[in-house]
């Protein structure tokens, strides 16, 4: 008596629907279905049966014109998502800079209706794999994932600084926007998480709002406030001009001035750094008297002045 066919899945690791590639069957073909695996059997385009696990199964028809997909039932994980090109945010938490945004993660599906999954979408493949999922999906999940992260940073002020505590908030808003896309075509959507959501490497916007931020956390250790900073260093730049550290030493202002230079030093220091920001006064570069917006001469000295933008 001849030994019974049996036909297996021999479809790749990643597959969730595979097409077996006989289509000639006998009254002695059997169906193999793994464990976590369904089998759809078609004749002439019309399926006809699905079978469950286990070994033996027999055919309900035979012929040229059949055909087997296998359907893996098991959650597929680790297919990997991600916004491109990134998203522009205005960061509330960043005095309303424009950031370009991006995020990735990965999702988890699996077969929920196989008849569905493929009626809808598989029965001109001969394969439906992890490839194939993205290929297909990948447009309409990234719109949806786009418009969902941006609209709830947006509603919740949620500057980039502080996201990571959003992450799982945003990924359960997002699932739920996805489910009925997956759902149409027999699928299910397992879950769905978010890796990061950051600012590309070497933003030059989100650097310059780091770096202004670290020196504002030195200055409050120094005790010191932004004017404070800006005077010092324009004092600085003062006293390091040919002349003016001389005329500081003729107010009292020197090494060894010490605490006794009190209010009068002050004002008079108050006094060159308004003048100096204005462009009302100026200091002779030989003598370094103050000298008046315009005038040709040093009162002290005779130096002639050189202002800048003279003809």
């Amino acid at each position: 008596m001849p030994k019974n066919e049996l036909i297996r899945c021999e479809g790749p690791n990643d597959f969730f629907v595979w097409k077996h590639p006989r289509e000639d069957f006998s009254d002695r073909t059997r169906l193999s279905v793994p464990d976590s695996q369904e089998a759809l059997f078609f004749l002439n385009g019309r399926a006809l049966q699905l079978f469950p696990p286990g070994d033996g199964h027999r055919l309900p028809a035979t012929g040229n014109d059949c055909e087997v997909y296998y359907i893996n039932k098991a959650a597929v994980m680790n297919i990997p998502w991600g916004t491109s090109p990134p998203i522009q945010y205005q960061d509330p938490g960043l005095h309303d800079i424009v950031l370009a945004v991006g995020a990735n993660g990965q999702l988890t599906v699996q077969v929920q209706d196989s008849r569905r999954l493929l009626q809808k979408l598989v029965l001109a493949m001969s394969k439906f794999t992890q490839a194939e999922l993205a290929r297909y999906f990948q447009g309409e999940c990234r719109m949806q994932i786009r418009a969902t992260l941006s609209e709830m940073m947006q509603q919740e002020k949620i500057s980039i600084v502080w996201i990571d505590s959003y992450l799982v908030t945003i990924a359960s808003a997002i699932r739920i926007k996805l489910e009925p896309l997956f759902n149409e075509y027999g699928l299910s959507l397992k879950g769905f998480q978010i890796y990061a959501v950051a600012v590309p490497e070497g933003d030059p916007s989100y650097n310059a709002i780091l770096k202004a931020k670290e020196e504002r956390a030195r200055r409050l250790i120094e005790g010191i406030t932004y004017p404070e900073e800006q005077r010092f260093q324009l004092m600085h730049k003062l006293v390091s001009r040919e002349g003016v550290s001389d005329t500081l030493m003729d107010i009292g202002i020197g090494a060894g001035a010490g605490s006794g230079v009190g209010v009068g030093v002050s004002a008079v220091m108050n006094e060159m750094v308004r003048g100096t920001m204005l462009g009302t006064s100026s200091y002779c570069p030989k003598c370094g008297k103050p000298v008046k917006a315009g005038q040709s001469f040093c009162s002290k000295c005779g130096a002639e002045q050189n202002w800048e933008g003279d003809a």
